[in-house]
């Protein structure tokens, strides 16, 4: 099944509301795993930066993983933009897996 028939599979079913926030919970739990198994100490990742700024959800700031926890990641800024984004250059921050893609 790919993406297309999934949202149409999803369009065309009638989930109630609780239906469609137990989907979100278990797509939340499945993007976290996936980045868990694919994130090592060392790696490369972009972190989103959908919280910093609503008009600038869309930029990315580079940074490399220090440590993995369960549900979040110690991240060391190494982009040079990374003021504007609202990070602190050679900072480390913990954040959420779901902010996080491999670079």
């Amino acid at each position: 099944m790919n993406l297309t028939e999934i949202k149409t599979s999803i369009g065309q079913s009638g989930f109630t509301l609780n239906q469609l926030n137990e989907i979100a919970i278990i797509l939340a739990e499945a993007k976290e795993m996936a980045a868990q198994t694919s994130l090592s100490v060392g790696s490369e990742v972009y972190i989103r930066n959908r919280f910093i700024n609503v008009i600038q959800k869309s930029k990315k700031t580079k940074g490399i993983v220090e440590k993995i926890n369960k549900t979040r990641a110690l991240i060391k800024i190494v982009s040079e933009e990374s003021w504007d984004n609202g990070w602190v250059r050679n900072s480390v921050y913990s954040v959420p897996y779901s902010m996080l893609e491999s670079a």
